[in-house]
Order: C-alpha cells, then sequence, then structure tokens
C-alpha cells in the first residue's frame, strides 16, 4: 500500500505538472513581440498612420468600430481573419451582442473580401422610422468631429452587403414622419435638414448615401467645374427631393474616386440613362433646364475625353456613359437655354445695375455656363484632334473687356482660360494653318517659314504676358 509520504509526492507532482501546463498555455496565448511596434492590419491596408498600435486597439479602429488586429511576425500563432486575443470589444461583433435583445436589428456577418471596415449592424424599416438618429451610423458620424460617415464608412459597404439578386439597398418604404434629420458640415455643426418624401422605387441608394457623396463632391470636386457654385449645393434635402437626377449625376462621378464605387455606377447607370434619353424626346421649364444642364456639365467633365474613332477606346469603357455622345447632349441643353446669346442679356444689366451685384443674376451664371462648354470644347479638339463645335466668336471675344467691368469674381477662372484661348487665335488669324490644327498640313503648299516663326515667337511672347497677368492666381489656387 503506498504511503501518506508516496501520497504528496504524487499530489505535488499533479500540483506542478498543471501549473506548467497554465503557464504554457497562457505563454502560447500572448502574441510574441520582437520590440517593434508595428501598425494593425486595417491602418496597414489603408496606408493611415497607426496611434496606439503598441496596446491594442489603436485611435483608428476605436473611431471605425473595428476590429484590431496587430501585425504580428511571421511565427505568430495567430494568422489574419482568425480573431486575436487583443481584438478590442469595440468591433461589430461586440456591439451586436449588446443589441442582440432588440428584435428590431438584423446583423449581418462582417465581409472582409474588399478588405473594407467590418459591416455595421443594418437597421430595419421599423427601426430607421423610430429609432435612425440614434442608430450606429450616427453614432459613427458624430465620432469623427464633424467629417461626414463617408470617410469612416464607405457607401459601398451597403451594396457589398447586398445579395447579388438585389439591384439596390433595402430602403423604408414609408416616410418617417416626425423626425428631424441634421447635416454635419465641415465645422462640426449639425444643420437640420427636410424629410425627403421618396418612395423606395423613387430612389436608388440610401439617403445617408446619397448626402455623403454631395458633400464629398461640394468640397473636393466642384472646384474644377468653376462654372458651378457651392451655393447651388448647399440644401442637399431640397436637392435630393426635386433634383434626384442631378444628384445621381453628382453620385456617378463621386463614386469613381471611392472604393468599390464601380458598384455604385451600376446602379445608376440605368437611372441616369433613362434620364438622358428624355433629353431628346422632351423639354420642361427654365428650371428643370437649368438643373438638367448642371447634371449632363457634371457628367461632361468627368467622362473620358477619347479619339472619336478609337475602337479600342470604345471597348475599353464599355458600360460607362460615352464622351461623345455627352457632349452632343451638353449642346442641346445649351441650346434650349439660349446660352449663346447670353451676353446680350449680361450687358443690358451691367447698363442697369452695378458691377458689384451682376456676378448673383441669372444672366452672368448663362455667360459663365457658355464661356465653360466653350473652354471645354476647345481642350476636347486638341486632345482628339477634331474641329471644335463651338468656335471663338464676338461672345468669346468680349470675355477680358467684360471681366475688366466687373472686376475679380469667385469665376475669374474661366475668364484666364478665355484670354489663353484668345491668344492662338490671333496667331492663327495671320497663318491659318495653325488654326487647324485637325488638318494635316499639305506638303504641295508654300509655307513661309520665316513668317511662321515669327508668329510663333510673337504668341510666346503673349503667353508669357498672360502668366505675368495670371500667375498669382494660379498659384493661389
Amino acid at each position: 500500500m503506498a504511503t501518506t509520504a508516496d501520497l504528496n509526492d504524487l499530489q505535488a507532482e499533479s500540483q506542478g505538472s498543471t501549473a506548467r501546463m497554465v503557464r504554457a498555455r497562457q505563454h502560447q496565448q500572448q502574441p510574441v513581440r520582437n520590440g517593434i511596434v508595428r501598425a494593425c492590419i486595417a491602418c496597414r491596408q489603408m496606408k493611415m498612420k497607426c496611434v496606439g498600435a503598441d496596446n491594442p486597439p489603436c485611435a483608428k479602429c476605436i473611431k471605425a468600430g473595428r476590429i484590431c488586429q496587430p501585425q504580428l511576425p511571421a511565427h505568430d500563432p495567430y494568422q489574419y481573419g482568425q480573431p486575436h486575443p487583443q481584438a478590442h470589444s469595440h468591433s461589430p461583433r461586440h456591439i451586436s451582442r449588446r443589441l442582440s435583445s432588440n428584435s428590431a436589428y438584423e446583423l449581418e456577418r462582417p465581409i472582409r473580401g474588399h478588405g473594407m471596415v467590418d459591416t455595421i449592424p443594418r437597421p430595419t424599416t421599423q427601426t430607421l422610422q423610430n429609432q435612425l438618429p440614434h442608430s450606429l451610423f450616427a453614432q459613427r458620424r458624430g465620432s469623427h468631429a464633424g467629417l461626414p460617415s463617408i470617410f469612416s464608412t464607405p457607401p459601398v459597404d451597403v451594396l457589398n452587403n447586398s445579395s447579388p439578386q438585389t439591384s439596390a439597398p433595402t430602403l423604408p418604404t414609408e416616410t418617417p414622419k416626425k423626425r428631424k434629420r441634421s447635416e454635419v458640415t465641415s465645422e462640426g455643426l449639425e444643420l437640420p435638414l427636410p424629410n425627403i418624401r421618396l418612395s423606395e422605387e423613387q430612389i436608388a441608394l440610401p439617403w445617408q448615401d446619397i448626402r455623403d457623396m454631395i458633400i464629398m463632391f461640394r468640397e473636393k470636386l466642384l472646384p474644377f467645374i468653376p462654372a458651378l457654385l457651392p451655393k447651388d449645393f448647399q440644401d442637399i434635402g431640397v436637392l435630393i427631393e426635386t433634383e434626384l437626377s442631378l444628384a445621381y449625376s453628382i453620385c456617378y462621378v463621386t463614386a469613381r474616386f471611392l472604393p468599390g464605387g464601380k458598384a455604385i455606377q451600376e446602379i445608376l447607370l440605368p437611372r441616369l440613362l433613362q434620364f438622358l434619353t428624355r433629353i431628346v424626346t422632351s423639354s420642361g421649364s427654365r428650371a428643370s433646364e437649368i438643373s438638367t444642364f448642371k447634371a449632363v456639365l457634371i457628367l461632361y467633365v468627368h467622362a473620358n475625353c477619347s479619339p472619336s474613332t478609337s475602337q479600342l477606346a470604345q471597348q475599353n469603357r464599355t458600360g460607362q456613359i460615352l464622351y461623345w455622345p455627352l457632349k452632343s447632349l451638353m449642346e442641346v441643353c445649351a441650346s434650349r437655354l439660349s446660352l449663346h446669346s447670353s451676353i446680350q442679356d449680361l450687358k443690358m444689366e451691367l447698363r442697369a445695375t452695378t458691377s458689384d451685384t451682376i456676378v448673383d443674376s441669372p444672366s452672368f451664371q448663362r455667360y459663365m455656363y457658355w464661356l465653360q462648354l466653350f473652354i471645354m470644347s476647345h481642350y476636347a479638339s486638341i486632345i482628339s484632334g477634331t474641329p471644335p463645335s463651338i468656335r471663338i466668336d464676338s461672345t468669346i471675344r468680349a470675355a477680358p473687356a467684360l471681366l475688366q467691368e466687373i472686376g475679380p469674381n469667385s469665376q475669374m477662372r474661366l475668364f484666364g482660360e478665355v484670354e489663353l484661348c484668345l491668344i492662338w487665335e490671333k496667331a492663327s488669324a495671320e497663318q491659318k494653318q495653325l488654326g487647324e490644327w485637325w488638318c494635316l498640313p499639305d506638303p504641295t503648299d508654300d509655307i513661309d517659314d520665316i513668317a511662321t516663326e515669327a508668329i510663333l515667337t510673337e504668341a510666346g511672347n503673349a503667353i508669357d504676358a498672360w502668366y505675368d497677368k495670371w500667375g498669382s492666381f494660379i498659384r493661389n489656387g
């Protein structure tokens, strides 16, 4: 029989073995660190500075509400995509556990297919009607110091989570009542917006995503279209409700610069094609025609210009709105608005009012539209080697004199570009071959090289003088 001493020895040995197993398991669960702080996987993929990577979760992952997975050495037992002991409770899965008691939420499995942030809980119709101001979307938007939600949660998250058979994300079937919407401005202020009285069949994307893309367009892309003014895109709620085609055009071009934006463009393309088809089959009031002009202009500016005879370019852009049909529709809209005669109304108003208020008049804005179309026609002619559809005439030559009378304004860039085009027009008046760059020179023509060189030298001096005049404006943006 075993003595008491033997039993004590066996018990001590068993306890020691158990302690060694616990220590080994704890050591195995802790990630191996080599003393070098490395960015987490999400920040590394988005090429962002990872603050707090040495003590996960990092600041970026806390704000975005995603799992913070540290970048581990090659021998680390935890691989990418597997739950890590250091993953923080701010992840959407932990949030979903806290909301599990609320049956109004429909939770979806996170998607890692595109390297995007994990999916947040998507509220159902009942929750959107009653609890949208307190939703996770609003919490994320408030945690980014006034930045719109598109900077933290791209709208393609909603698209990627929908089934392939679904043509558009689900939306509330009834209009929320007695609920305030708010727009977060760049200063962090919340501005109330009117309710959108549009049914699910009338809108292709979630209202919040459309709003966020309009804000991004207004702040990042609108400066490249000087004929349009930011004040026309301030009241986003009214814009979506009354000028939905214009909102779709904005979202279509903005999605081009978003990760996964191809899916947004595919959703909007059928509706935009219907809108463009209506231009050639019907017309509307003056306000409707101006809204149509703006929508087509936005698509026209951001379309890919290529030679019209390039079959390869046509094939590579299958499924996109082509440049040359847009250009034709753009000039149809300009003819309906009589933009070619806008300078007559502008001169009449200049005689009747002061130059300080003329920049806010409809006639001045119509003339800016005309200058924008002329400049784009001129550049397209140079790039594609085709004749310009809008030639230089008295309405274009009057731009420098009008600028002197009106004075500096927010759309001066158009006047500067017109002056640059007029330099070459003056040179081509002395040497016609210079003004017909789309035609190959006839080798049998007798060209005076000395006279041509003198004309080009004079044009070069005029360009230098133009730069001296507009250089400070160019440097200041």
